[in-house]
């Protein structure tokens, strides 16, 4: 016997689905696995209190369509689709996947994202967009990923904290 679910909610590839229609076109929010979970998250949606708000989830599609611009003009694999990144940002609850820092726009500027704005990292440089081998971190994260890598970041921050500590 299938069960009845509540409007809006859909099942789909696996999880549950908000889903509102806007000017005749439907946008699909990813909940979680779990019904109970999904249901409130639904409700919370439905009350102006969504899980993301709107600049940022524009602010990650931009992301994902300039990293698909890039991939094409670069000849680099993409393999990866708007509701799999989506489904990601709301799988890391909109937090940075480094630094567990909340993702935020800057609301100052119509054009950037600003150092805290979501950002798609590639794990492994050398390979192309998938699912597996992206994380959304900030911005500013990324700029420093992008330069110097990891190893660098991590050492650097250390340093930070062991200076920062030493003073108090």
């Amino acid at each position: 016997m299938k069960r009845q679910l509540p409007k809006r909610i859909h099942f789909n590839d696996g999880r549950y689905w908000h889903v509102k229609t806007t000017a005749g076109r439907p946008t699909w929010t990813p909940l979680t696995h779990d019904l109970p979970a999904s249901i409130i998250m639904a409700e919370r949606i439905e009350a102006g209190v969504g899980v993301e708000s709107q600049k940022l989830q524009r602010a990650l599609r931009n992301c994902w369509r300039s990293a698909r611009w890039r991939a094409a003009k670069y000849k680099i694999p993409f393999d990866l689709s708007w509701e799999k990144l989506l489904a990601r940002a709301h799988d890391q609850q909109w937090r940075c996947a480094i630094t567990n820092i909340p993702l935020a726009v800057d609301q100052r500027s119509r054009r950037r994202a600003g150092p805290y704005g979501p950002s798609i990292d590639r794990i492994k440089a050398g390979q192309g967009y998938s699912d597996d081998n992206i994380r959304i971190v900030c911005v500013a994260i990324n700029y420093a990923l992008n330069e110097w890598g990891e190893d660098f970041f991590a050492a650097l921050a250390n340093s930070f904290l062991r200076l920062r500590r030493a003073k108090t």
